[in-house]
């Protein structure tokens, strides 16, 4: 697999997690301590989005296969959001603030990882172009 095409499954499996937890979040509406995932999540679509703008041959689809840690990730989340339905009251409040927890750091993950990929793209963008120019500039 090239870098490209490596840099490109990580976004779409950072992008597909991003959708999953999006949608499991959504099933249980109302969910204060949520509402400003929704926004991380779409900032996260938009930055990787950006990223695979710059990359050539961008297929924007999401692999057959996902990272099998991150389908732990998932399932785990969506087995705590399940177990929200069944609770109420201060009891359902604690529960919700656990979810929050266990999921928060994911997200806060795919805002560095994408970071990260930025990074390696920018620099390999100005490595290409220093060497279609012959130059000898380093990044």
């Amino acid at each position: 697999m090239t870098l490209n095409e490596r840099i490109l499954d990580l976004l779409a499996d950072i992008m597909f997690a991003a959708d999953e937890i999006r949608d499991m979040v959504a099933m249980e509406h109302g969910l204060p301590l949520f509402d400003g995932f929704d926004e991380a999540l779409g900032r996260i679509h938009l930055d990787a989005r950006g990223i695979m703008g710059r990359l050539e041959g961008t297929a924007m689809s999401y692999p057959e296969e996902r990272d099998p840690a991150l389908g732990d990730i998932l399932a785990e989340t969506a087995r705590r959001l399940a177990a929200l339905r069944r609770i109420h009251g201060r009891e359902r409040d604690d529960a919700l603030v656990l979810v929050e927890a266990y999921v928060g750091p994911y997200v806060l993950a795919f805002f560095h990882e994408i970071e990260r990929l930025d990074t390696l793209v920018s620099r390999l963008r100005s490595e290409f172009a220093a060497r279609r120019t012959g130059g000898n500039e380093s990044v």
